[in-house]
């Protein structure tokens, strides 16, 4: 009876990649031991889920913030620039905790848009980010072009609504068909919320507060579900109802009300 057989090391890497979908990139990262054919596999994965939850709270906070920005530099800036990311679900909540205390000025979104610069060279499909900051977030203009996004979902989190600056420039997502912006509010010429939504011709699934697709001037074809929140107030629902007008497909509708 033959024993001792690397079965790991004889897995397909399709298969082991596939394995990595279902993990957070925290353990991924620990299958580089399991044998030499996995030493960098993991660099490779197309779906990576970055929670900075999941690092180690044993270190100090310097450490902790450094330690989850080198991991992130490292998952993102030394990938193979052949292998693309399926998606990318990236989390920060604990960076105004660590800059609190600290007593540290740091420039959060710069590197949320250095981020997202990688995973865009990389053809990324689904992009979903959750951010506790205060700080406005700006986004590289290579994001606001990106070919290949189908699905985005931004969430701020924290006392008030996160600041989310749109371009003045062009904005193309040919094939963007989900899009959620929860806890922001669009900094810049009143006009750019239909803006960014007309640059989404074939979205079907819109998700946001009220106000940011409050005075549209266009018309959602392709659009079948819509997920609105909103304050109690004697104008929503004539602003629900204007929306179901312009979308003429429209297959349903879910209101949350903020009380």
């Amino acid at each position: 009876m033959e024993t001792n057989i690397d079965r790991i090391s004889e897995l397909p890497d399709a298969l082991i990649l596939h394995i990595f979908s279902f993990l957070n990139m925290e353990d991924v990262k620990e299958t580089c031991m399991l044998s030499k054919r996995w030493r960098y596999l993991w660099l490779s994965s197309p779906t990576l889920r970055i929670y900075d939850t999941y690092m180690s709270n044993d270190d100090d906070d310097f450490v902790s913030l450094n330690k989850f920005i080198n991991f992130v530099d490292r998952i993102l800036l030394l990938r193979d620039t052949s292998s693309d990311i399926q998606t990318l679900k990236l989390r920060w909540m604990n960076i105004n905790v660590y800059l609190d205390r600290l007593k540290l000025m740091y420039d959060v979104s710069s590197r949320i848009a250095t981020w997202i610069m990688a995973a865009v060279k990389h053809n990324v499909q689904e992009l979903v980010v959750s951010l506790l900051t205060y700080q406005v977030i700006k986004l590289p203009d290579c994001f606001f072009t990106c070919k290949s996004l189908t699905k985005f979902k931004f969430t701020g989190f924290g006392r008030d609504v996160t600041d989310f600056v749109l371009p003045n420039n062009t904005m193309c997502f040919p094939h963007l068909r989900y899009l959620a912006l929860t806890g922001v509010s669009v900094v810049g010429d009143e006009n750019l919320t239909s803006k960014l939504l007309s640059s989404c011709p074939v979205c079907m699934v819109v998700s946001g507060s009220l106000d940011l697709l409050d005075d549209l001037s266009i018309q959602f074809c392709n659009l079948r579900s819509l997920m609105v929140e909103t304050w109690v107030s004697r104008n929503c629902m004539n602003a629900i109802a204007y929306l179901v007008k312009i979308s003429p497909n429209i297959e349903s509708i879910s209101v949350g009300i903020v009380k």
